[in-house]
């Protein structure tokens, strides 16, 4: 996706106006329309990055099914056989590059760990904190993935002994992908 920025001069300003008045009154979507408009304004950087990921919230594919999940023994043993992890606590991220049964970018297993969580409910309700966080930034991973035309198979783990926040275990996973898109 083309970078953002705010306009330079007057000039610049004018032509985006005019650009937008197109839009509005033409029958193009309004997810484009809001782009031309952010063209216009210029935002503060955090701001900014909070907007365009609700942008891109609003508008891309947040959807987790089945086609993600990787079952295959044998792609699990290879992700310990080859070594590579990063990690960002609560998270440890296991990771082989390997080609997959499906057309997705990527297939992950999520785990909680028993001898840390004994009871099950404990390790479900982990694990479904972690599908949601997973789930709201796969699509950092998974661009990245499909502009390098990669397929990785992944191995998430939880580490902590209690369970976090969920608005702090989804800052914290987007800065392990985040972590993860640079090492690739």
């Amino acid at each position: 996706m083309q970078q953002l920025r705010a306009p330079k001069s007057d000039d610049e300003f004018s032509s985006g106006l005019i650009l937008f008045s197109f839009c509005a009154n033409s029958k193009v979507p309004l997810h484009l329309k809001l782009l031309v408009l952010l063209n216009l304004v210029d935002f503060p950087s955090t701001f900014f990055w909070r907007l365009k990921s609700f942008y891109l919230s609003a508008f891309m594919d947040e959807t987790f099914g089945k086609a993600y999940k990787l079952c295959s023994q044998k792609a699990i043993a290879a992700i310990f056989e080859q070594k590579k992890s990063v990690k960002q606590f609560p998270f440890v991220l296991h990771y082989a590059p390997m080609e997959l049964p499906t057309n997705k970018s990527f297939q992950v297993v999520i785990s909680a760990p028993k001898r840390i969580f004994r009871k099950a409910h404990d390790r479900n309700r982990i694990k479904r904190l972690m599908k949601e966080v997973f789930r709201k930034n796969k699509l950092i991973l998974e661009d990245k993935l499909t502009t390098n035309q990669q397929q990785m198979a992944l191995f998430l783990v939880y580490t902590n002994k209690e369970e976090m926040e969920y608005t702090l275990l989804l800052r914290k996973m987007e800065s392990l992908l985040l972590k993860f898109t640079n090492e690739l």
